[in-house]
This record gives C-alpha cells, sequence and structure tokens, in this order.
C-alpha cells in the first residue's frame, strides 16, 4: 500500500503495469460516461493510498483535473450520507433509530415534540419534512 501512494506524482512511463491498466480503465470509464474528467481517490485505513485525475475540467479548455480538483457533486451527497451512516451503523458506533439529538445537540424542527422523536432514519427516508437539500 506505501508504494501505491508514492505512485501519485511518478510519470505514467515509471508506473507498475498494475497502474497503467488502472489509468487505462479510468479513461475507459470516462469515456464511457461522457464526462470531461474525473478525480479518483483510494482511502485504506484511513490513509490515502492513491489519488489521481483524469481528462479536463472543462470541455474545451485544457486544464486537466487533478486529485484536488473540486467538482459540483448535488444531489450525490444524498448517497455518500447515507453510505457513510450505514458503515457507522454496522460499526456499531450509531443506530438508524437512534434520535438525531442525541447525535446533533443543535438539531432543531420548528415542533419541539419533533426535534426530539426524529430518528436517523427518518431523515434517510425523506420523512422528516425538510424540503431543502
Amino acid at each position: 500500500m506505501l508504494m501505491l501512494a508514492s505512485l501519485v506524482t511518478t510519470q505514467a512511463a515509471e508506473l507498475p503495469a498494475g497502474m497503467q491498466q488502472f489509468d487505462a480503465q479510468m479513461e475507459r470509464v470516462r469515456k464511457q460516461f461522457d464526462v470531461p474528467g474525473i478525480a479518483v481517490a483510494i482511502v485504506k485505513d484511513g490513509q490515502v493510498v492513491l489519488e489521481r485525475g483524469y481528462g479536463v475540467r472543462e470541455i474545451g479548455k485544457p486544464a486537466p483535473v487533478q486529485a484536488d480538483t473540486l467538482f459540483a457533486i448535488a444531489s450525490n451527497t444524498k448517497a455518500f450520507t447515507a453510505a457513510s451512516l450505514s458503515i457507522l451503523a454496522d460499526e456499531g458506533k450509531l443506530s438508524l433509530d437512534d434520535k438525531v439529538i442525541d447525535h446533533l445537540p443543535w438539531f432543531r424542527m420548528s415542533d419541539p415534540y419533533v426535534s426530539g422523536e426524529m430518528r436517523v432514519r427518518d431523515l434517510l427516508a425523506h420523512r422528516s419534512g425538510l424540503s431543502l437539500g
């Protein structure tokens, strides 16, 4: 794994065959989904072992995507949030039936009863009554 971390700044010609195949696959995926650019990071045990960019930031402009290029991902954050909460539940760090206020003490709805009874599961299932986002 440490070897992969050093590959982040290595030139393509110096990459081992596995990394060249990975790069080629990322380019195929980028083209298949017709996107100008993507950034990829692989994290293992809390450590970044690989981060790379592919393609360009904007169609018709030469600026390449880099590992730290920011993207507007809009509603994709909902899937990330659900996956993250599911991982925390699997690890026993929270339950989807926990009250939101137990984890976010500042959380408030307009009705104090709802604030105290809202469950994590309710937020994930869009049963909160929140209309934005």
